[in-house]
């Protein structure tokens, strides 16, 4: 049998983790949203075609011009600023099942930006499918949601899931890996 204090260690290691992941989370996240302007990455491929090219394909419906559009209205690159343009074409994209347009719907209704109010439960429908998908971002952004019962139930048992599975592929970072694995 074990003793009192060993089942209380034992029992506290899944909030320790949590409790780490929360931390970082919560840096990443007001790190990702401060910075979302002006970090955001632009593929190489998007900084040498012509807009118009990628307009028309975006047109036709093909998923990935579509999101690469959004993103260019997002950056206001090769085109004026333009959020509300941007939620259009992320939302066609991901109507299409593009896990990065997903997310970024996500985030959108996180922030209530782009014309779209803000809306919790929404932005944990469009990290789920992104997630899902298998989208390190999806996962990580949902796990936060988790975490705080913002949008979804608090669930810690859930929101360790998604963790353990962004941080596998490096978003969280391997000291949170290690953490999780302690579990």
């Amino acid at each position: 049998p074990q003793s009192a204090t060993a089942k209380g260690k034992s029992s506290s290691l899944p909030r320790i983790a949590i409790a780490v992941c929360c931390g970082l989370a919560g840096v990443w996240l007001a790190y990702s949203f401060a910075t979302r302007d002006s970090k955001a990455v632009i593929p190489a491929s998007i900084q040498t075609v012509d807009v118009s090219k990628i307009r028309t394909k975006a047109e036709g419906g093909d998923a990935e011009a579509q999101n690469s559009l959004a993103l260019l209205y997002a950056k206001g690159q090769g085109l004026e600023q333009n959020y509300t343009q941007a939620a259009k074409w992320y939302r066609l994209s991901a109507d299409q099942g593009n896990a990065g347009a997903q997310v970024s719907m996500g985030e959108l209704y996180e922030a209530g930006q782009g014309g779209v109010p803000r809306n919790d439960t929404e932005a944990a429908k469009w990290y789920r499918l992104a997630a899902e998908k298998g989208s390190p971002r999806g996962q990580y952004n949902l796990a936060v949601l988790y975490v705080m019962g913002r949008g979804v139930n608090h669930d810690e048992a859930e929101a360790l899931k998604w963790y353990l599975r962004a941080a596998e592929q490096g978003v969280a970072g391997p000291l949170v890996v290690h953490a999780l694995r302690q579990v």
